[in-house]
C-alpha cells in the first residue's frame, strides 16, 4: 500500500516540478543534506508509515492516531540529541499529560465492553508498541528533514525523496516473496486517493510548515490529528468512540501542546 501511495504522489510532484522553480537548486545540495533528506524518508515513510499501517490493523484508526500523537515528544528528544535544543519545564508537564493520556487509552480499551471485533489484550499491547515505534521514527524523520530542506523547495524535496522511497518499498516487498493479491479497481482508487491526499497534499503542507515554524511546532500541530481521526473513524469506519477514549486523546493533545510551548 505504501509503495502504491508513494508512486502516485511521485507522479503528482514530477508534474508540478515542470512548472516550478529551476532544477539548478539540486546542484547546491550538500552531501550531508542529501543523506538527511533520504534518511528522513527511510525512517518516516519506509519504516514509520509502514509500521503505522500495521498499528491501524491491530488496534483501529482512532487508537493508532492517539498513540501516534506522541510524535512531538520524540521530535523534541531528537532535536535535543542532535542539535542540543534546550528543554523547558513545559516539556516535563507535557510529558506527564501524554503519559497519563496513553495509560487512560489502554484502560479504556480494557474496561469497556469488548465486541467480537474489538482488539484483545495481546493485540492491544502489540498495537501500542507498534504505534510508539512509529512515533519514534516520525520524530527522527522530522528533525532530519529540516536539515534536508536548506537548499530545496518542498516540491523539489518531495520530487527527489518520493521516488527514492517508492523504489525501496517495492524492493523490500519483492524480497519478502509475498504475492500481491488481485486488487479491484475500487480498492486501487481508494489507495491512490490516500497517496494524493497524504503523501501528496499532506506532505507538501507538512514541508512548508516545517520550513516556516520548525520541527517541534509542526509536530505539535500534526499531533492534533487524533481529534479529527476520532470523528472520521466514527463516521466512515463505524468505530465506537467512548468517553474514556475521547478523554485519553484529549490528554495526549494537551500534553503535546504543553511540550512545545
Amino acid at each position: 500500500m505504501n509503495a502504491i501511495r508513494c508512486a502516485v504522489a511521485t507522479v503528482l510532484f514530477w508534474t508540478i516540478l515542470l512548472f516550478g522553480d529551476p532544477l539548478t537548486a539540486y546542484g547546491q545540495v550538500l552531501p550531508h543534506e542529501w543523506a538527511a533528506l533520504f534518511g528522513s524518508m527511510i525512517a518516516g515513510v519506509c519504516m514509520g508509515d509502514t509500521i503505522f499501517l500495521m498499528t491501524i490493523k491491530e488496534i483501529g484508526a482512532s487508537h493508532a492516531m492517539a498513540v501516534g500523537s506522541l510524535q512531538p515528544l520524540t521530535t523534541l528528544f531528537f532535536e535535543f540529541l542532535l542539535f542540543r535544543s534546550p528543554v523547558s519545564w513545559t516539556f516535563f508537564v507535557g510529558s506527564c499529560f501524554v503519559v497519563i493520556g496513553v495509560i487512560w487509552l489502554s484502560r479504556a480499551s480494557r474496561q469497556t465492553p469488548q465486541p467480537s471485533d474489538r482488539p484483545q489484550a495481546r493485540r492491544l499491547g502489540i498495537g501500542m508498541l507498534l504505534g510508539l515505534s512509529a512515533a519514534v521514527l516520525w520524530g527522527l524523520s522530522t528533525v532530519l528533514l529540516k536539515v534536508g530542506l536548506v537548499h530545496l523547495t518542498p516540491v523539489q524535496a518531495n520530487s527527489a525523496r518520493l521516488p527514492f522511497v517508492t523504489i525501496i518499498l517495492y524492493t523490500t516487498w519483492g524480497f519478502t516473496g509475498q504475492k500481491m493479491e488481485r486488487i479491484n479497481l475500487s480498492s486501487l482508487l481508494w489507495i491512490a486517493s490516500t497517496g494524493v491526499l497524504s503523501m501528496g497534499l499532506g506532505s507538501l503542507l507538512y514541508l512548508i510548515a516545517l520550513g516556516r515554524i520548525g520541527p517541534s511546532k509542526t509536530a505539535t500541530l500534526i499531533a492534533t490529528s487524533p481529534v479529527f481521526s476520532l470523528v472520521m473513524a466514527s463516521v466512515f469506519l463505524k468505530e465506537n468512540i467512548t468517553l474514556r477514549l475521547a478523554l485519553g486523546v484529549g490528554l495526549c493533545v494537551i500534553g503535546v501542546w504543553w511540550v512545545s510551548i
